[in-house]
């Protein structure tokens, strides 16, 4: 877990931000063998999405990033609201996907 401390101290207490602003969409499951979901989900500021994937779900560190179809259970927080909760939430690839083109309409 060393890697993941200084990957956010690195961040820092605040994420950064371009000169026009930055949306962040920060995506992590309850499954990662590598990175503990509460650190890669945290309520950073700066964080306008937050997509937090179920333990039943069944996503490892590595699905995160080649996950590409399915239907998964997954918690999301808008704006730091409150999570919501999904039964049959897009894979990881397409949630990233999402917060690229339709970062405005989330």
């Amino acid at each position: 877990m060393s890697g993941t401390n200084s990957f956010l101290n690195w961040l820092g207490p605040q994420l950064p931000q371009a000169e026009g602003g930055t949306d962040w969409t920060l995506i992590a499951t309850d499954r990662d063998e590598a990175v503990n979901s509460s650190s890669s989900a945290a309520e950073l500021i700066g964080a306008q999405h937050r997509v937090r994937y179920a333990p039943v779900a069944g996503l490892r560190h590595s699905d995160l990033r080649t996950r590409t179809s399915g239907h998964y259970r997954l918690n999301y927080s808008l704006n730091d609201g409150g999570w919501k909760h999904i039964r049959n939430g897009a894979p990881p690839i397409r949630v990233a996907m999402d917060a690229i083109y339709w970062s405005s309409k989330w």
